[in-house]
């Protein structure tokens, strides 16, 4: 009986545990850097492959993908950076631009 009663005890444990690990893992990805600040399907392709070859051309440290992705979602434009020849000093970091102009 007394056996039954510690299982219980621990079962009670581990699956109070497992809803608060759970629970913890939806609240940090609700709260996630990762999560998408900016649905690619809301803007046009064109804008969002010239962003991109800006990225890659620049780095994630230095270009600001996410100001140009939601630009590109605003504006509806067809192309706003068409990297890596011509991106826009809007969006590359303004510590980078100080540094080399």
């Amino acid at each position: 009986m007394q056996d039954k009663r510690n299982w219980d005890i621990m079962n009670n444990l581990y699956r109070s545990q497992l809803i608060s690990i759970i629970c913890l893992m939806i609240a940090v990805a609700m709260c996630s850097p990762l999560n998408l600040a900016c649905d690619p399907r809301s803007a046009q392709r064109t804008c969002l492959i010239g962003c991109l070859r800006c990225y890659v051309a620049y780095g994630p440290t230095l270009y600001n993908m996410e100001a140009c992705c939601i630009d590109c979602k605003l504006t509806g434009a067809p192309i706003l950076d068409d990297g890596p020849d011509i991106c826009s000093d809007k969006y590359i970091q303004e510590s980078w631009l100080r540094r080399y102009g």
